[in-house]
């Protein structure tokens, strides 16, 4: 695995740099938080339990949000990454992997459990357990946007419960999938090339792979469960 020089670790100045907002939106909107804040809105709107609720959103938190931030965080002391942006293609393959084995544990775990959680629960851990591994496949050949692929994803998730899941679908799901397909996505593409982080083609990229992935994989899980 390729090693970072020493010379190109990060402090707060080169963090935040001039671009402060484009930061803030970076950060806020980072894929580490999205998947947990939609397990819990689709178990806000599937009505599940208080509880079943909590301990779905809180096991989401645990295995999409802080595991993969602690190891990203060895990684960066290790200096196999430069920052959470993931700037270099080449270095990204480590976290991915990280990542990956983290979403299959709680896809596995959501499975197990079955009797007491919606299948939607446990369709959309298998999504975010797929989406990395064929992100990681195309990233040895060409970096394309996490963050706007996890995005995209996210409105692709929502916006599918009106093709796929007619019975779910509601006014609120309309307005969080139309708010992050055409307010939220363009303000994150803004500012991932306003930080220089990807090119237009790759937040583009990042775009139609999550979102396409998603909508076939909702596609085909209703068909096929």
């Amino acid at each position: 695995m390729k090693h970072i020089s020493p010379d190109s670790g990060t402090g707060l100045d080169r963090y935040l740099g001039k671009n402060v907002l484009a930061r803030v939106v970076s950060d806020l909107l980072n894929p580490l938080f999205l998947s947990p804040l939609v397990i819990f809105i689709i178990s806000w709107i599937l009505q599940l339990p208080a509880l079943t609720t909590f301990l779905v959103t809180s096991a989401a938190l645990i295995f999409y949000t802080i595991i993969p931030l602690i190891l990203a965080f060895y990684l960066i002391r290790t200096k196999h990454i430069i920052s959470l942006d993931l700037p270099v293609r080449e270095t990204r393959s480590r976290l991915y992997i990280y990542s990956i084995i983290s979403a299959f544990v709680l896809f596995l775990i959501f499975l197990f459990n079955l009797e007491s959680l919606d299948p939607l629960i446990v369709i959309i851990s298998a999504i975010y357990f797929i989406n990395p591994i064929i992100s990681l496949l195309i990233n040895f050949s060409w970096k394309i946007s996490i963050h706007t692929g996890a995005l995209a994803s996210a409105g692709a998730i929502l916006l599918g419960l009106t093709f796929f899941y007619p019975s779910l679908a509601s006014l609120n799901s309309y307005i969080f999938s139309l708010t992050i397909l055409f307010l939220l996505l363009p303000v994150m593409v803004w500012s991932r090339y306003r930080l220089s982080v990807h090119t237009l083609p790759e937040l583009l990229g990042g775009i139609v792979t999550g979102f396409g992935l998603t909508i076939i994989e909702l596609f085909l899980f209703n068909n096929l469960w």
